[in-house]
């Protein structure tokens, strides 16, 4: 986990998986295109799972602003091979409407900074690939990630 400002120790932050294994949303396709085939996400994966700097007094918070890396990858694959892109959705946060991911080493990866918050906050996450070309979307993978701070 990156920390940005050095005060941001000053904050103890746990973030729980709430889901175990992520579940992945396989249901029917509802426009198979031309070829038949649409795209396929699965194993979403969400980082940090956990932190805890400790060693400051109770009174002491981090400053508004401070941030925490939060990386996305999942895996994609498309049996045409013309994904155009594969977008994460966290929400309520800093990324409502989408951000695309990277390609790389068989997965889509992606990290942003993410404001800590000042209380107990229950974040949702959705990622889902699209096909331009045949006018296709993928299944939606979900997961979920909490932030928990603490003296």
């Amino acid at each position: 986990m990156i920390v940005t400002r050095s005060l941001a120790p000053l904050l103890c932050v746990a973030a729980a998986l709430s889901l175990g294994v992520l579940g992945c949303d396989q249901g029917p396709p509802t426009d198979a295109g031309a070829d038949g085939q649409r795209p396929v996400l699965s194993c979403l994966e969400l980082s940090p799972l956990g932190s805890c700097l400790s060693g400051y007094p109770d009174t002491l918070r981090a400053p508004a602003g401070d941030t925490v890396t939060f990386s996305i990858s999942v895996t994609a694959q498309d049996p045409d091979q013309l994904l155009d892109r594969v977008l994460a959705v966290v929400e309520p946060g800093p990324v409502p409407d989408g951000r695309s991911l990277n390609f790389s080493d068989g997965q889509y990866r992606g990290g942003f900074p993410f404001p800590l918050p000042e209380d107990e906050t229950l974040y949702a996450v959705r990622a889902y690939g699209v096909d331009e070309d045949n006018g296709l979307a993928s299944n939606r993978v979900l997961g979920q990630f909490r932030f928990v701070p603490t003296p």
